[in-house]
Formats: structure tokens, sequence, C-alpha cells
């Protein structure tokens, strides 16, 4: 066993108690979760990315088109594929081996039958779309439910086991896998089958290898009544994800429907652009930070100590890039797409503060769900399924893509006050004091964001969009990191030190 997995396997079988020994290593798990998921996500990605792009050239957008029709359908289900059992297993620290074996058969038998209810469907989401070639393709894609049936509760065991190396590694392998798969298929004439093809292959191998480091059993579910309990928690997450799921897709369907094509060009840039420090930053964090979370569920103490570490370091990204983007966005988009989507400033802006608190108040539902309050969760978040459809709607026929995003920034954080409060309330926080880790990097960010106004300015006129835009971005970075350094040093030497933490030496 080398070094760094025998670390890995002391930090998961540590008990949740609170002596400093333990908090070390806990601490050290956290930052190597964080770095492995993070550094492995990233090299995948910018592997997909590519892989893309190769095959964006040998395919046509009607034959992508396709694929994406049947992912609409897969895509939803996959929020209800596993019944929130992995979660159950993360979040409710599960290590009874017979109980985890029942639901390894379960969840295994709920794939195969949504695998069989994505078939199902294959006929008539192609009759819906007007589109036939989308009934294969559908059924072959459904049996990726069938696969991720013997890789949930595997994986699952694997994060509550801070396995996080073998985590990511899996990931990587799925990504790596469908990508050259994809990449080689297409070479070889398959069009469209080409991302079926590697789809199924990654899947294949991420479950093949979960299943094989795990070592998980399965037998037949004869604890009922502690299975239905786990079942119960699991609807919950899954009532929760299919809330988040409608009101995370709405806004582009009012856009789509209220506005039109172009429209939601304009919006769909500004949303993918904006959502990077969630979407790259936060759900890499919120990843790692579930089974820390579920580690010190019953220490109010110490789960608002990572709470507010992790909320802090979340700010330190989101805030700048944030703020960034609404002061940049009319160069930004002059350069990267020209003068013809000036329409999407506007709404990039409004969404780059939508943005900031939704990074910073990411790990709220994780926490919840830490604590046994998934049913809240699943509560809270169905109102925002409520509320935020009809802010966009208002916005969109008030003003159009600009008014979408400015529901975001006004009703967003109005769903998530109740989330707030229950997590203050289980971490014994004031609301000052949740507040407190975030205003380094805001006065840092506001200092910043006077920088740039200022060099806005003074710059001459007649400078090019390009040297203007190149300008303003190195004067937010270099102000932003003075500050940081110079003002709030001591707190972030602090902050890499909290999650570097040396774990103890070994006792024989």
């Amino acid at each position: 066993m080398t070094e760094a997995e025998r670390s890995e396997t002391e930090a998961s079988a540590e008990p949740p108690a609170g002596p400093p020994a333990a908090r070390d290593r806990l601490d050290r798990s956290l930052a190597s979760g964080i770095a492995w998921t993070g550094g492995i996500k990233w090299a995948t990605q910018i592997l997909s990315w590519a892989g893309t792009i190769v095959v964006a050239r040998l395919l046509t957008p009607a034959e992508f088109g396709l694929v994406g029709t049947a992912n609409v359908v897969i895509g939803l289900l996959d929020q209800m594929s596993e019944f929130g059992l992995g979660v159950a297993i993360i979040r409710r620290r599960l290590t009874d081996r017979a109980i985890v074996a029942q639901l390894n058969t379960v969840t295994l038998a709920i794939g195969a039958t949504f695998a069989a209810l994505a078939a199902l469907l294959a006929y008539p989401v192609a009759s819906l779309f007007k589109q036939p070639a989308v009934e294969p393709v559908l059924r072959w894609l459904s049996l990726t439910f069938l696969l991720g049936g013997f890789r949930a509760i595997p994986r699952a065991v694997l994060s509550r086991d801070l396995r996080y190396r073998r985590v990511a590694t899996l990931d990587a392998c799925d990504v790596i896998t469908a990508t050259v798969v994809t990449l080689a298929l297409a070479l070889a004439g398959f069009r469209h089958w080409a991302i079926v093809g590697g789809l199924l292959s990654g899947t294949a191998v991420s479950a093949a290898l979960a299943v094989g480091w795990a070592r998980t059993p399965f037998a037949l579910p004869t604890a009922k009544d502690r299975v239905a309990a786990e079942m119960r928690y699991g609807l919950h997450v899954v009532g929760g994800r299919i809330a988040w799921y409608s009101y995370n897709q709405a806004d582009f369907a009012v856009v789509a429907r209220m506005l039109g094509n172009a429209a939601l060009g304009f919006y769909s840039f500004g949303w993918q652009i904006a959502s990077i420090p969630v979407q790259r930053v936060a759900a890499i964090v919120n990843q790692v930070a579930g089974p820390v979370f579920a580690r010190v569920q019953d220490r109010p103490a110490e789960l608002a100590r990572y709470l507010l570490l992790l909320n802090e370091g979340l700010a330190f990204v989101a805030l700048p890039f944030s703020a960034g983007l609404v002061l940049t966005a009319p160069e930004l988009v002059h350069v990267a797409l020209g003068s013809q989507w000036a329409p999407a400033i506007l709404p990039l802006q409004l969404l780059g503060l939508y943005a900031a608190v939704r990074t910073v108040t990411t790990l709220l539902n994780n926490v919840l769900q830490a604590v046994g309050h998934a049913r809240e969760v699943m509560y809270y978040t169905a109102g925002g399924a409520i509320v935020l459809p009809l802010a966009f709607a208002v916005g969109a026929a008030a003003a159009g893509t600009a008014g979408v995003a400015l529901a975001w920034v006004i009703a967003y954080p109005i769903a998530i006050t109740p989330a707030i409060r229950l997590v203050l309330r289980v971490t014994k926080l004031s609301f000052l004091r949740y507040l407190a880790p975030i205003w380094p990097a805001a006065l840092a960010t506001g200092a910043m964001a006077a920088a740039v106004l200022v060099v806005r300015v003074l710059l001459p006129a007649e400078l090019s969009t390009v040297l203007r835009l190149g300008a303003m971005v190195a004067t937010g970075v270099v102000v932003y990191g003075l500050i940081i350094l110079i003002v709030f040093g001591g707190r972030a030497r602090r902050f890499v030190q909290a999650l570097r933490a040396p774990a103890p030496a070994r006792t024989t």
C-alpha cells in the first residue's frame, strides 16, 4: 500500500469523535479530496472539450441534436434513478454491511426499472419531437440506468469512507473512456452512434471499477423496516433533485417560449459564462464536503467550522470572478463573440451577480441533508420550483432576457432564505457569524472593482477593445491579490493551514 493510500485509509477509518488528531486527519482528507477531485476534473474537462471540438468537426449539428433530444429524457429520469440511496449511505453514514448489501440490490432493481421505463418512453418521445431516429438512441441510452444501478452504491461507499482518490479516478475513467470511444467511433464513421457508444462505454468502465474497488455484495432486502426508512430518506432527496432540476431549466424554457431562439442564444451564453464558479468550483467542493459534513453531523461546532471554512474559500474564488464579469462584460462579449452579441451583455452582468450568491450558499442543502433534514430540503426546493418560474415569466414579459436574469438576482435569495435559517439553527450560528468569513473576499472585491472602474475611465478612448479588456483584467487580478496578501494575509494563511493540517504521527 502506498503512503497516499495509507493516509486515505487512516482518514476513512477514523471514528467520528472530536479530538485534535481526528480533526487533523479529517482536515487533511478534505484538502486532499478537493485537490484530487479538482485536479482530475479540470484535466478531464480539458480532454473532454478537446474531444468534443474534434467530434463536432466530424458530425453534423443535427446528429448532436439527435442525442441531445434523447438526453432530455435521460437527464430527467437520472434525477430519480437511484432513489437517493447513494446519498443516504453517505449522509447517514451507513456502515452496516448487511443493510448496504440490501440497498445495493434495491438500487440495481431500481436501475433496471428505469432502464425499462426509458426504453418504453422511446417511441412516445420520438413521436412527440417528430424525430423517429430518437427512438433507437433512447433505447440504447436507457442501458445507462442499468449500469448506474451497479455503480451507485459502491461509489457511495467509497465517498462515505473518504476514498476521494478512488472516486475521482472513477469519474476520470468515465470521461476519458467516453471521449476516446466517441472519437474512435466518429472517425470510423458511426455518426451519432459514436456519442451513444462513448456514453455507454464510460459508464460501463466506471461501474466496473466501482464494483471492483468497493466490493459491495448483494443481498435480498430482508430488513424491510430499515430499508424502507432509507428509501424514505432517499425519496426526499429525489424530490429535492426534481424540484431543483425543474427550476434550473425553467428559465431556458421561459426564454425559448416567450422570447424566441435568438434571445435564448444570448441568455444561454451569459448563463454558461456566469455559472463557471458554480459548475467548476462549487460543484467540486460540494462533492467532497458531503462525506465530511456527515462525519461531524452530531457536533454543531465542527459542522459550523467546516461550513464557514469552505464558504470562505468559495467566496475568495466566486466574488472576484463575478465582479470581474459585471465590470468587463461589454469588452469580453465584444472580443469573444463580436458586436452582434451585444444583447448578451446585460444578462451576463446580472447572472454574474446571481452566481456570486449561489456559489457562497451552495453548501446549505449539503449541510441539511447531512443532519437528516432531507425532507425540509425537498420542501424548500419545491417552493423555489414554484416561485422562480413565476419570477422568470414576469421578468421576461417586463424586460426580456435581462428581466429573466434579474429574476434570479431577486427571487433566488428569497427562495433560499428558509434553508439559511434552518442551517443557522442546526449549526448554532448567528447570521453575522455566517457572513463573517465572506467579508475579506467581499472587501477585497470592492477594492478591486473600484480600481477597475478607475482604469476604465482613465484608459484612452482610442485604445483597442482587446487592450482595454487586458488592462482591466490585469488591474483586477493585481489589486485583488495585493489586498488579500497585505490586508488579509494572516487570515488567508490560516485558511490554507486549516486545509493543510498535517496528519498526526501514527502510533503502534
